[in-house]
């Protein structure tokens, strides 16, 4: 499942807010998508802060997941790359999952915004992280082939849970 096409959604700047059910706490970030060059990869730039936390992270989406989808490399302070796995879901959702979380993406909840539900494993049941208000709108849109959706720039991988 190499072929970026279904991700094309994805390629632009947003903006990002929302909270952590349960403590209140604020999410608040941007993340921006892009092609890289050849056209086999996808960065995504990440800037959140949760709470008091400021994450600063880089992401390669692109290749195949040894579980099929695309895998997806994420970059920040810890001495090695989290790895995780994106999927198409449905003709409009995009599912990502780590260690202990996953995310559903709808790029097609509007021209401007992107959907975004978060969950995380919590005592050996899955919850939900962002409450209904988590939302990406749209600052930018790149110049590609096809631009359209993308970012939601909340922590990754067992970030969320730790």
């Amino acid at each position: 499942m190499n072929a970026l096409g279904p991700l094309l959604p994805i390629l632009a700047t947003w903006n990002t807010t929302g909270q952590v059910v349960g403590d209140g706490v604020t999410v608040v970030g941007t993340g921006t998508y892009r092609r890289l060059p050849g056209e086999s990869w996808i960065a995504h730039d990440v800037d959140v802060v949760m709470g008091t936390d400021h994450v600063v992270a880089h992401e390669l989406i692109g290749g195949e997941h040894s579980s099929g989808g695309w895998a997806m490399y994420a970059f920040d302070s810890a001495a090695q790359p989290t790895l995780m796995r994106l999927t198409l879901q449905d003709d409009t959702t995009l599912l990502l999952e780590g260690d202990n979380v996953r995310t559903r993406l709808d790029p097609r909840a509007g021209t401007e915004r992107m959907r975004a539900e978060w969950e995380r494993v919590d005592d050996g049941a899955w919850g939900t992280v962002d409450d209904s208000d988590s939302r990406s709108h749209r600052v930018t849109r790149l110049h590609t082939f096809v631009a359209i959706v993308g970012s939601v720039s909340t922590p990754f991988g067992n970030r969320l849970s730790g």
